[in-house]
């Protein structure tokens, strides 16, 4: 993730008419264009936990996708979570690996 970038200036060439082109042997026209840094907000990390006497997943960053991985095995798409996610019998004895997907 890219946390900051400085304005800088970049030389950028445009492609010329061939009557301009053979007057500039070959050259194309230079232009200057500024590019603006953005102040991108770090998302903030979910602290996901187990509630053993529910049997939820819960701490999961409400309205954001997840894929959950069960050890190197298939992964399950968990689409805008509102709520704490119950733990399938399948996780039981398993290794999950629990990521969020960048939001856009």
């Amino acid at each position: 993730m890219i946390l900051s970038l400085e304005p800088h200036i970049k030389s950028v060439y445009k492609a010329v008419s061939a009557d301009e082109e053979a007057e500039r042997q070959f050259k194309s026209a230079e232009y200057s264009v500024t590019i603006i840094a953005y102040d991108a907000m770090p998302e903030t990390q979910p602290t996901i936990s187990i509630n053993y006497v529910n049997e939820k997943l819960t701490g999961f960053t409400e309205g954001c996708d997840y894929i959950i991985k069960i050890d190197d095995g298939v992964a399950t798409d968990k689409d805008n979570v509102t709520e704490d996610i119950d733990i399938d019998n399948t996780y039981f004895g398993h290794t999950l690996k629990i990521v969020k997907k960048v939001m856009a």
